[in-house]
């Protein structure tokens, strides 16, 4: 199994657990190995705290844009990328992806459970369970198929009641090749996209990469170059 090749590598053992447990609350049939020192990003509260953080500088505006070929312009709009004509139709194959958020008292669960799908708990015996990956109906509509998926996943460790509170919708903005999308579009016409489900992880890197190829004139490599797709 990989967890236990990973376990038997030094780099690995600070962070993992070598023995596998057994939950009293969940089928019995599966073993779970820990993995110290992680977590996630709650986006919802990060988005509201740096957009406040901007408004404090007062570096944000929230208005309609007008293209204006005398300023520049850095397109960093996900899915919305597919209405932008002066982006190659070419570039992505986007995915929807979908969660369900489900209540439930007990038992009560403050960490992490990824079986081939996660359930992570949000507060207020609140969980998200997903997610989905479907790249053939892109919309933001729920599916029932999808819903349906989520909860065989979670049926197959739980055995306790709950009640669905909310199915979500969300649309992953991949690139066809699975490397971000940066550069020049035109003059002053730039793009910052294609990041995928890993936004969280890269964005910060890419950021700073970006901002130096922006105002220093440093090389972007061909492989997250946009002038790949043109």
């Amino acid at each position: 199994m990989i967890f236990e090749k990973r376990v038997s590598h030094i780099e690995y053992q600070q962070f993992l657990k070598p023995n596998f447990e057994k939950f009293e609350f969940i089928n019995p049939k599966f073993e779970f190995g820990w993995i110290y020192d992680v977590g996630y990003l709650d986006m919802s509260k990060f988005i509201e705290l740096i957009l406040n953080y901007f408004k404090i500088k007062n570096s944000f505006k929230n208005e309609l844009f007008i293209e204006n070929s005398n300023e520049i312009s850095i397109y960093c709009d996900g899915f919305w990328a597919n209405k932008n004509n002066l982006i190659p139709s070419n570039c992505f194959n986007f995915a929807k992806g979908e969660i369900l958020i489900l209540h439930w008292k007990k038992p009560k669960i403050d960490f992490i459970i990824n079986n081939g799908a996660f359930i992570l708990p949000i507060g207020n015996d609140l969980y998200k369970i997903g997610s989905t990956y479907n790249r053939e109906n892109i919309n933001f509509d729920p599916n029932e198929n999808s819903k349906n998926y989520l909860l065989s996943k979670f049926k197959e460790i739980s055995n306790w009641d709950f009640s669905i509170v909310n199915q979500q919708i969300g649309i992953r903005s991949i690139s066809k090749d699975r490397n971000p999308i940066l550069g020049k579009i035109n003059e002053n016409t730039y793009i910052f996209n294609g990041f995928g489900s890993k936004v969280c992880l890269w964005a910060p890197y890419y950021s700073e990469l970006f901002l130096n190829y922006l105002l220093n004139n440093n090389f972007l490599a061909n492989e997250i170059n946009i002038n790949r797709f043109f």
